[in-house]
């Protein structure tokens, strides 16, 4: 039932990418709908910087990538697509986005990423400087939707530095279309 929901809000969703370009989802493409913090998180950068590395092997098999963040334009603009990105860029300052799909925040989370992976965080705080300090306790998400908007998986963070593991991108990748069976449900209860 909880997936059915988010497809069909997804579906219904008016998104528009940085550009001013229009993003259908369930429209023939695989979709890969990577859910981030605010622009200038640390860990979110850092995983930004990964995923361009591996957006060539993923767009080879005509995966739509998306990434949204819970920022303005500007702030998107300068702390995310300030270099070419080869993937479609969302900035969701009102998060409808992200409470359209009941995403948590958890500051236990956000502590416990602070604390185990210091060294990224420093790595990302080299990207974004002091404003990296200054987010919010929000949790990544990922999603892995069929070209028919079917949740294929769904991954929610443990912790504000997680995001799907990249062979659970290859892995869908490889995979024909497929009617959705999504691992975990993104709405909390």
């Amino acid at each position: 039932m909880r997936n059915k929901k988010i497809e069909h809000y997804l579906s219904r969703l008016n998104m528009t990418d940085i550009e001013g370009n229009q993003i259908n989802i369930g429209k023939g493409k695989k979709v890969w709908l990577s859910i981030f913090r605010e622009a200038n998180c640390p860990f979110c950068n850092m995983r930004v910087y990964e995923m361009t590395q591996h957006a060539q092997h993923f767009l080879k098999s005509d995966i739509q990538i998306v990434a949204v963040f819970k920022s303005s334009v500007s702030d998107t603009r300068k702390f995310i697509a300030r270099q070419p990105r080869p993937f479609k860029i969302i900035a969701d300052p009102e998060a409808l986005i992200y409470q359209g799909l009941h995403l948590r925040s958890s500051f236990m989370a956000k502590l416990k990423a602070v604390i185990l992976h210091m060294p990224r965080l420093l790595q990302g705080l080299s990207i974004t400087g002091i404003r990296g300090l200054l987010t919010t306790s929000q949790l990544p998400a990922d999603l892995l939707l069929s070209e028919e908007g079917k949740i294929v998986q769904s991954y929610t963070a443990k912790d504000i530095s997680d995001h799907i593991p990249f062979s659970d991108v290859e892995s869908f990748m490889k995979q024909r279309s497929v009617q959705g069976t999504a691992s975990s449900p993104l709405m909390s209860t």
